[in-house]
């Protein structure tokens, strides 16, 4: 992996951003090396996943936007594994030079967890309900581990896929919406093995359903708008009982009580 490998793919990046890439392929081959040979590099792994989420962003065809989404998906997990593993190099941010020639510290990771939760996520979870097939999100993908390290952010980077899922699941705009069965699965698979973030993957949860079952009132069906609902509150009920969760989550918890009371109330009048 060279020295300046962080320098080059900010380089790169930037290019990317501003439009400025004459030759796609190149630049495609040059992330999928980077990930590859420099996979102990969280710095050049973030800018490998917003490389390649910029590609996806960019495409049309369904089955290229989904592997691009995955190569920047895995591109963010390995930087998120190699910042909490202490056999690897620290992952201390790098210092890179700019166009306009001031040097800058290159920590990417609140960026990284922003694509990931607004851009990454959402569409691979579209994806999948169109058509494609995500693994993650098939149900047959195990989770025996919490895929998200990082012990001194406390596992945080699941809490951009939760919100990301949540998003997923309130595209209006698409031709296809998100299939609440799997995102469901996938949350529920998250909260029992990144216990760090358990209260605010479960208020995720209860969200997407709480959506859903909006949707079945307005769709006319009654039954399927009150099972959203049930699992809406059975999510926040298990969020109430959560031990230790992250003071920014005390906002949530503090206000699920009458968010329960409400949702009762407007789906559920007769329970």
């Amino acid at each position: 992996c060279p020295d300046d490998i962080e320098q080059r793919a900010y380089n790169v990046v930037e290019a990317m951003k501003a439009g400025q890439v004459s030759d796609a392929n190149a630049v495609y081959g040059f992330l999928d090396q980077a990930s590859t040979v420099c996979d102990d590099r969280p710095e050049t792994l973030h800018l490998v996943a917003l490389g390649f989420a910029i590609f996806g962003e960019a495409q049309t065809a369904d089955a290229t936007r989904q592997s691009l989404f995955l190569k920047a998906w895995n591109a963010a997990r390995q930087a998120d594994r190699v910042w909490s593993d202490p056999d690897t190099p620290s992952g201390e941010a790098r210092q890179i030079s700019q166009a306009n020639g001031q040097t800058k510290v290159l920590d990417l990771r609140t960026k990284v967890d922003d694509t990931l939760r607004d851009t990454i996520i959402p569409q691979l979870a579209l994806l999948h309900a169109a058509g494609q097939e995500v693994y993650a999100f098939t149900g047959q993908a195990t989770m025996p581990l919490c895929p998200y390290r990082m012990e001194t952010a406390f596992q945080a980077r699941a809490r951009a896929e939760a919100a990301g899922l949540y998003f997923a699941a309130t595209r209006t705009d698409v031709d296809v919406p998100a299939d609440i069965a799997s995102i469901d699965r996938r949350l529920k698979q998250l909260r029992r093995v990144c216990s760090a973030q358990r209260a605010f993957i479960s208020w995720q949860l209860a969200r997407t359903h709480s959506r859903a079952a909006v949707v079945a009132e307005q769709a006319g069906d009654a039954e399927a708008a009150a099972s959203h609902a049930r699992a809406a509150i059975e999510a926040a009920e298990f969020m109430l009982e959560v031990q230790l969760p992250q003071p920014e989550d005390q906002r949530y918890i503090d206000g699920a009580p009458d968010w329960i009371a409400k949702t009762r109330a407007r789906f559920l009048p007769e329970d």
